[in-house]
């Protein structure tokens, strides 16, 4: 299996912010060096996002109290000198200053600067939905590379958005020469996921087609499911009959409907899911859940109880 992805046919520029601040304080606990990590993570993705999309990036920014590094100055003096502008953030006057500070330049650009087509938001553990929702409504591509990303649930109104586990890029460039920067793991939209050889059987059982609607539903919007938190969710979802959530994975996965690969994590190894979009079955329950989606907002519009307004979603 390899993983393919596609240009940003429509865009020529783009623009990074970089939540240094909540990087720092995620993988200080996980790695030695926080400051090298996050400095690699934004080359590789420069590279691997923007470069070999053919898109330039216009401006990049990190956000943080830099006064609280015992090597504030030379973390900011290497920002610069790879073409991110440090952003200085008092935390004393507020905790989560440079979080507020990268929003409002993000909406103050996406405004000013129509040109640029493509926000790239690289984060540890906030999620930035609110600005990812404004930045959507206002006709731009995004990307959030992020440690943890937003459960599936969160991210349905975000339409065509791309979705990046920081954690892999991370991992992948430490193995990397320059010369070979890692492709990332792309949401919905920017990859297509090809296998060769692949029997596929019509999955028939009841177990195996609910658990097909549950990972459509809860995880859809990934093309990689991590195994641990699905299992739980099946093990809520599916009736107490049903088989054990790993044999009825195992089952879709002997029809061709779903395999699993293992992943070198950051800091532990784990088990990924992906499902095989081109078996009948899961291209027909697709179907049919983006048929009800339609039908639920053709039947009840924000329209018919608001007014026709034209509205933007607001940033908390």
């Amino acid at each position: 299996m390899r993983t393919r992805s596609t240009p940003y046919n429509s865009v020529d520029s783009a623009a990074l912010f970089v939540d240094y601040d909540d990087l720092h304080q995620a993988l200080s606990r996980q790695v030695g060096d926080a400051h090298e990590a996050i400095e690699r993570l934004i080359r590789s993705v420069s590279t691997s996002i923007c470069g070999r999309s053919g898109v330039e990036v216009v401006s990049a920014r990190a956000y943080a109290d830099f006064s609280v590094f015992d090597n504030g100055s030379t973390v900011q003096h290497d920002l610069t000198q790879m073409g991110c502008d440090p952003k200085f953030t008092d935390s004393s006057v507020q905790l989560n200053a440079p979080e507020l500070q990268l929003c409002v330049d993000a909406v103050r650009i996406g405004t000013n600067r129509p040109e640029i087509g493509l926000f790239v938001v690289i984060t540890g553990n906030r999620p930035y939905l609110p600005l990812l929702q404004h930045l959507r409504a206002s006709g731009k591509q995004i990307v959030l590379v992020g440690l943890r990303l937003p459960p599936a649930r969160d991210l349905a109104g975000l339409g065509n958005s791309h979705f990046v586990d920081a954690a892999r890029l991370l991992t992948a460039s430490r193995k990397a020469t320059p010369e070979e920067e890692p492709m990332p793991s792309f949401g919905p939209g920017l990859s297509t996921l090809i296998r060769d050889n692949v029997e596929h059987v019509e999955v028939e059982d009841f177990a195996g087609l609910e658990a097909l609607r549950i990972i459509e539903e809860h995880f859809g919007h990934y093309d990689e499911v991590y195994l641990t938190p699905l299992l739980r969710k099946l093990t809520e979802e599916l009736d107490e009959t049903s088989d054990d959530p790993k044999t009825v994975i195992a089952d879709l996965e002997k029809l061709g409907a779903v395999w699993l690969e293992k992943r070198t994590g950051y800091p532990y190894d784990y088990t990924v899911l992906l499902i095989d979009r081109t078996h009948p079955t899961v291209s027909r329950i697709r179907e049919e859940i983006a048929s009800a989606d339609n039908y639920d907002e053709d039947a009840y519009s924000d329209d018919d109880q608001f007014g026709t307004e034209s509205r933007e979603p607001m940033l908390d």
